[in-house]
C-alpha cells in the first residue's frame, strides 16, 4: 500500500505503477487501492523469471519499499540492468547497494514520492549509475558468485574434516 499511496501522490496521470511479483494474500485489496487512487495506471504481473529483465529494461525505476529484506536479489538484478534504485536502507539493500544515494528512508509519508520527485526533476547521473551498475555486477555476477561459493564449500568442508580429525 505504501508503493501505491506514495506513486499516487505524484499526482501525474502519465506515471504508471508496475507490480511484478507472485500474488499476495492482501493482492485483492491492493489492487482495489491501487484502482481507487491511480484508476488504469497500475499493471500486475507475474512473469516467467526470465522476463523480469525484459520488464526492468522497460523501465525508468526500481522501487523496493520493504523496510525489511533478508537479501533482495531482484534489488541486483534492477542494478545490473542499469536502472535508477530507490531502496529503504535495510541490511540486505546496504549490502547489495553499498552507496546510501540511493538508500532513502523509506518509513515516513512522503519520503518515497519526494525520491521520486527528485528523480523526475533531475534524472540520476551516468556516473552513479555506472557506478552502482559496475559495483553491484562485480561483486554479484555468477562468475564471482560461483567462485566464492567454491572458496565457501573448501572452507566448510576443511573445517569439517578438521573436526573429525581432532575427535579421532
Amino acid at each position: 500500500d505504501y508503493l501505491i499511496e506514495e506513486t499516487a501522490r505524484l499526482a501525474d496521470p502519465k506515471v504508471r505503477l508496475v507490480i511484478c511479483g507472485q500474488p499476495e494474500p492482501e493482492g485483492e485489496s491492493l489492487k482495489a487501492l491501487a484502482e481507487q487512487v491511480m484508476p488504469g495506471r497500475t499493471l500486475w504481473l507475474t512473469v516467467p523469471e526470465e522476463k523480469v529483465s525484459e520488464i526492468l529494461k522497460m523501465s525508468d525505476v526500481f522501487v523496493l519499499p520493504s523496510l525489511y529484506e533478508g537479501l533482495g536479489a531482484v534489488i541486483i538484478e534492477a542494478a545490473m540492468a542499469g536502472l535508477p534504485v530507490i531502496c529503504h536502507p535495510h541490511a540486505g539493500s546496504k549490502f547489495i547497494v553499498q552507496d546510501e544515494y540511493w538508500l532513502p528512508d523509506l518509513s515516513g509519508a512522503g519520503a518515497l514520492e519526494n525520491r521520486l520527485r527528485s528523480f523526475r526533476e533531475a534524472i540520476p547521473p551516468e556516473h552513479k549509475l555506472r557506478a552502482l551498475r559496475d559495483n553491484v555486477a562485480g561483486r554479484f555476477n555468477e562468475h564471482k558468485v560461483m567462485a566464492d561459493f567454491k572458496v565457501m564449500v573448501a572452507r566448510v568442508h576443511s573445517e569439517a574434516t578438521s573436526k573429525v580429525t581432532q575427535t579421532i
